[in-house]
């Protein structure tokens, strides 16, 4: 039996004993932002102020939960030129490193205009900005981020 060429997929969950808010308030925490973007992203506080990060080090670990949280950051950022540029940049350094040509070249082209349609507000709500996927197709926002969208809107 050959196993080296067998693949499995696990999925995984965590049951939270607390109440959804105490939940929530917890998520909001800049701490959290640390912890969850750890495979891919670590911030060095540029203030005390929680919203602005510097991108620090990339840490090659789960690649798939990575990309993940890349796109998910990139449906964040779309709506910021900057931050959507960033998320761009480190897809293709993500490429990059895990030798995906196809993904370093998708990367390109939505380099170079991804920050200006955030600029003119001409972007495809909820693409995930990966080469998998075509750069001007609007996707569905998956719920947990539509909420956090809408808790920063109403702020």
């Amino acid at each position: 039996m050959n196993i080296k060429n067998r693949t499995m997929k696990v999925k995984h969950s965590i049951v939270l004993k607390a109440a959804q808010y105490e939940v929530w308030s917890q998520l909001l925490k800049p701490g959290l932002l640390d912890f969850v973007a750890y495979p891919i992203i670590k911030f060095k506080y540029l203030s005390q102020l929680p919203h602005q990060w510097q991108v620090g080090t990339y840490n090659k670990k789960n690649y798939q939960v990575s990309w993940r949280h890349l796109e998910r950051a990139h449906i964040l950022g779309q709506p910021y030129p900057y931050e959507h540029t960033a998320v761009h940049w480190k897809m293709f350094c993500f490429g990059i490193k895990e030798k995906n040509y196809k993904e370093v070249i998708g990367q390109m082209p939505r380099l170079l205009v991804g920050g200006v349609k955030s600029f003119v507000g001409h972007i495809p709500v909820g693409n995930t900005g990966g080469a998998n996927v075509p750069p001007l197709k609007p996707m569905e926002i998956p719920e947990d981020i539509a909420i956090i969208i809408t808790n920063t809107k109403a702020k």
